[in-house]
């Protein structure tokens, strides 16, 4: 079946205009400055036209591929004949007559269809298109990979995140001979552009027009539509001139943008500058180089920016690319921008830590030095919430007293004072030490790292625009959308909450079928774009990944359907000129055997109906109809020493088994029949005779004797044949007088049965042993499984015993006898725990239905888990579980502190334990484990580290060591609440009962630590946690909370 695809559907820029009164367009033409030898062979016209190869059930059409070819070039030679006598008798054709950019705006992964159209008489030896991507001084070329009647078609690939760009075409060579010809596009008034994973405002198609030709098309103006096949070859395509011409003929022809586009609110421009580049790599620290960590970051933020409607991001590099400081900041002049935030990681002694920003001072233009102090205090708070050490915002000015236009003192980074004179706020934002440990493994060491860090600038500065997503607004004539940052969604497309909306001239959200640049799309009753198979009014749609209603051939999944004009999906008989589909009730195209009607029609792979030709052994008629008792003929042919076999319609068995007068026979790709020989058709060996006979049975040949089965194929291993075993070999041969394995056969390949070999046995040799097998042979460097146990033998044979095995990835051990072990496992350093493979465990394990967990290398580090929330373990009254936190406290020896005698609402320690106690009961906490936490954290409430006593805060929330103080709170409920809270959110996914006092509760991953153990992240399976520091949770339980189980 031959099916058409358009080539994106917009018929402003399907269409290819061919004005006769248009003049020719010169090229610059270039001496070569040596021969230009090229391969470069064009094809005849005859081999550009193909036809799908059709597969019949059984056996080949009764025409040829070859004679449907021949007709098919006949039929086409002769319509290009007389379509170049009829153009010879009017004007010539422009040199160009058209540029096509198949997407203005594509992503990384995607290809890039573009076709430029030049006159039929054009001669060239080869054409390649020139582009260039924007901020790079080299012009990139690719050849043509497909053309028809003039039309070039180059695709080009963009399969990396480098390529992320604006690429402007700039034209086209031609080589001829020792000559080249250069058309310069711009200079001819094309102005083509594209964007990879960027936002580009172009329009999809150049049409080359004469400035004094009137840009009216009349009868007179020579049309055509191309669309591409299967194949991706570009074809005519008369089936849609008549929707082309009606199009040409609007008011809005080739328009992208309508006067209405002025209306709608431009983007907030933003520029991100990468810092460094090229040869330039900027600090260095923990083996990577600033400059590719301040572009990853750099990407996530533009990323997370251009979620909110209307902002727009450019950056000043998108790749590893040398760019000025100068140049940086022009290049945001250009874009007109609003903001400049320039991205960068700091380097010193390898013990500096943290993160700061620099904005501009305040002299000249003050209004600008207080919006960028702004910007950067969103920017540096966002990032100390990620845990960065907060080393503050600064100014820094000039070094040699350089000078604003007013005389006051300048700023001394170049980018700041730039972007301040050119009238918008720069700033520079030090994310961390790159050659710090801790900051590079905390926030430098994965993408997902640099992620948070792009994302936490953008929050910074979406918080300083105070944008959002915007809202609905609804007025008596619709619904519209506003944006955050100011304007309204008009005459575009916008995902909103995961759904495409459509929104007019005048910003309202159209529903039903609506045009847009000649593309069909149908929103539903709330304004949705739809997506794939659509019922409207009764009939059926379909509409493509982007929206874009079908006509035509469509294949969503495995089966084709057929749209008509209108796009509703057809049933039925589908008839063309040449070729008849039928498409059930469903819409599915039919193929193989279907009756219709009484009838038994037979359709090939494809959809077409076959015609006057035989299906296998059935016969269809000129009408498609099966011809019931009609019978073929078929004969053997003798060409020399070879045979084939010809049936009745002419065709004949190619690679393939046939068989004829009950006896199968192979014949090779060419159709002659095998013979004497073995063939393997598919995985498995057969042999045919002088005859070309499949064989069966016993083989005897010179090289061995062989057995086939019934089905004819060889073979292999044992077989039980007229009540005798046999062995045959790899490759089919009998084995005779031999042991296979413990088995041995005569020297007629038959099985003895009863005869061994000598029994395999252990051998002692002083104090090793190995274990011989019957034959001798011994196993090395692995497990043999003797009597039902398992053995480990190192490299030389030896058995390994009283010891621990690696020979994968996993630890095993083997007792005194050198058997594996499996379940627990005491030995004098430590406990472990093997399981039913006798595989080491390691972390967290339940056992006997019991959490139990081991550390790296094995060891049992505890036996049970204890959970965060929950009823008090100590006692069932308020005064039995104080009276135990109190006891707990005074036996640790300390003194109350005298500070929370006289300040924060707890004169003693019993007061202290009751607080917690109803903060934590509150809450479903257990008290034990505020109070046991408490006391880890303080020391007993004597402090002494970051924290301070007057900051109230027993947990350590927000203090990252490094002199961070971390949270205060105002008194010590305040802090005890705050504990809780933060408690609670590891440990449950439950609402608070009091109103938030834990600044830091957002940042935990709910209900990732239910057990005191798991408040250690290395020890917490979901890699969540309270503290770094090892085994936290468990030393907790261990030193802190189970003590006052036993009081």
């Amino acid at each position: 079946m031959k099916r058409r695809k358009k080539i994106n559907k917009r018929i402003c820029a399907a269409v290819m205009i061919i004005a006769m009164g248009l003049s020719m367009i010169s090229g610059t033409r270039v001496l070569a400055a040596e021969e230009m030898n090229t391969d470069t062979k064009r094809e005849d016209e005859s081999e550009i036209i193909t036809q799908p190869e059709e597969t019949e059930v059984t056996n080949p059409e009764t025409e040829t591929k070859e004679e449907t070819i021949n007709e098919n070039i006949d039929k086409n030679i002769s319509n290009d004949d007389k379509i170049t006598e009829d153009i010879a008798l009017e004007v010539q054709k422009p040199m160009i007559q058209y540029v096509y950019v198949e997407k203005p705006n594509l992503q990384v992964g995607e290809k890039q269809k573009i076709v430029v159209s030049f006159s039929e008489n054009i001669d060239a030896d080869e054409v390649v298109l020139l582009y260039q991507k924007e901020n790079s001084s080299d012009v990139l070329e690719t050849n043509v990979t497909n053309e028809e009647d003039g039309a070039k078609e180059f695709d080009i690939l963009f399969p990396n995140e480098s390529d992320m760009g604006t690429y402007y075409i700039q034209g086209v060579k031609i080589y001829n001979g020792s000559e080249e010809i250069v058309y310069n596009f711009k200079e001819i008034g094309i102005d083509a552009k594209f964007g990879v994973e960027e936002y580009c405002e172009t329009e999809p198609d150049a049409i080359v027009e004469n400035a004094d030709t009137s840009t009216a098309v009349s009868d007179e103006v020579g049309i055509s539509v191309m669309s591409l096949d299967d194949e991706g070859n570009i074809e005519d395509n008369t089936e849609v001139e008549e929707s082309v011409n009606k199009e040409i003929n609007s008011e809005n022809d080739l328009a992208v943008y309508s006067e209405n586009t002025e209306k709608t609110a431009k983007p907030y421009v933003i520029v991100l500058d990468p810092g460094h580049g090229g040869t330039d790599g900027g600090a260095k620290g923990n083996g990577v180089n600033e400059k590719d960590l301040t572009l990853k970051i750099a990407k996530y933020c533009k990323k997370y920016l251009e979620q909110q409607g209307n902002i727009k991001v450019y950056m000043t590099r998108t790749d590893d690319t040398y760019v000025g400081l100068t140049e940086r900041v022009d290049y945001a002049m250009s874009v007109n921008a609003k903001l400049f935030v320039s991205i960068h990681l700091n380097a010193f002694d390898r013990h500096a830590q943290g993160a700061e920003v620099y904005y501009p001072n305040a002299n000249y233009q003050s209004d600008i030095g207080n919006e960028g102090k702004l910007l950067a205090q969103s920017i540096q708070n966002e990032l100390v919430a990620l845990g960065l050490y907060d080393r503050g915002i600064h100014i820094r000015n000039s070094g040699n007293n350089s000078t604003y236009p007013d005389g006051s003192l300048q700023d001394y980074y170049a980018v700041i004072w730039k972007s301040k004179r050119a009238g918008f706020p720069g700033i520079i934002v030090e994310h961390a030490f790159i050659d710090n440990a801790n900051d590079f493994s905390s926030f430098l060491s994965s993408d997902e790292k640099l992620e948070r860090l792009g994302k936490a600038d953008a929050t910074g500065i979406l918080k300083y625009l105070g944008a959002g997503k915007g809202e609905w607004k609804q007025d008596k004539s619709g619904w519209k959308y506003q944006y955050s940052i100011g304007g309204f969604a008009t005459n575009k497309r916008e995902l909103i909450d995961g759904y495409w909306y459509y929104f007019d001239e005048s910003g309202y959200r159209k529903t039903g079928f609506y045009n847009i640049s000649g593309v069909k799309y149908y929103f539903d009753e709330d304004g949705r774009m739809s997506i794939g198979w659509k019922k409207v009014n009764n009939v059926y749609y379909y509409f493509n990944a982007s929206g874009a209603m079908q006509t035509g051939w469509v294949k969503p999944y495995d089966t084709w359907y057929y749209l008509n004009q209108d796009g509703v999906m057809q049933t039925g008989w589908l008839r063309f000129t040449d070729v008849t589909y039928y498409l059930d009730e469903s819409g599915a195209l039919v193929e193989g055997w279907r009756w219709i009607d009484g009838k038994c029609y037979y359709f090939k792979s494809g959809g077409s109906m076959a015609r006057d030709t035989w299906i296998g052994d059935s016969y269809v008629d000129k009408d498609g109809v099966w011809i019931k008792g009609k019978v073929k003929e078929n004969e053997w042919v003798q060409v020399g020493n070879e045979k084939w076999y010809r049936h009745a319609d002419g065709s004949y068995t190619r690679s393939n088994w046939e068989k004829i007068d009950g006896k199968w026979y192979f014949f090779d790709q060419n159709g002659w029949l095998k013979r004497s020989c073995w063939v393997k058709p598919y995985d498995t060996w057969y042999y045919v005779d002088s005859e070309g006979v499949m064989q069966t049975g016993w083989l005897k040949l010179t090289e061995g004797t062989y057995y086939l089965d019934e089905s004819g194929a060889l073979v292999e291993g044992w077989r039980w044949i007229d009540g005798k075993c046999y062995y045959f070999k790899s490759g089919g041969s009998m084995a005779r007088d031999t042991w296979i394995g413990d088995s041995y056969v005569d020297k007629d390949g038959v099985w003895i049965e009863g005869k061994t070999k000598n029994q395999a046995k252990w051998i002692q040799v002083g104090n090793e042993k190995w274990y011989r097998h019957a034959d001798g042979s011994y196993t090395r460097s692995n497990w043999e499984k003797i009597d039902g146990k398992w053995y480990f033998f190192d490299q030389n044979g030896w058995l390994k015993r009283s010891c621990w095995v690696k020979p994968y990835d996993t630890w095993y051990y083997v007792d005194s006898e050198g058997v594996m072990q499996t379940g627990w496992l005491k030995l004098t350093e430590g406990t472990y725990y093997l399981d039913e493979s006798g595989a080491l465990v390691e972390g967290w394990r339940v056992i006997d239905g019991t959490m139990c967990y081991f550390r790296s290398g094995g060891s049992l580090r505890c036996k049970g888990v204890t959970t965060i929330m929950g009823t008090s373990g100590l006692g069932t009254t308020k005064n039995t579980v104080v009276d135990k936190l109190e006891k707990m406290y005074l036996k640790s020896g300390r003194i109350y502190p005298a500070y929370y005698s006289q300040y924060g609402g707890a004169a003693t320690i019993r007061e202290f334990c009751e607080i917690i106690y109803e903060e934590a009961t509150d809450e479903n906490v257990k008290p034990e484990v505020v109070f046991g936490q408490a006391m880890k954290e303080t020391g007993y409430l004597q402090f002494g580290r970051d924290v301070q006593i007057e900051q109230f805060n027993f947990a350590g929330l927000g203090a990252t060591g490094n002199g961070v103080h971390g949270n205060s709170f105002a008194n010590i409920r305040e802090g005890i609440r705050a504990q809780v809270q933060h408690l609670k959110a590891y440990a449950s996914k439950d609402s608070l009962n009091h109103d938030c006092v834990d600044v830091r509760f957002g940042y935990v991953n709910r209900g990732s630590a239910p057990y005191v153990e798991w408040l250690g992240i290395k020890e917490n399976p979901n890699k969540a946690g309270w503290a770094a520091s090892s085994e936290y949770g468990i030393d907790l339980v261990e030193k802190y909370i189970s003590p006052m189980y036993k009081l």
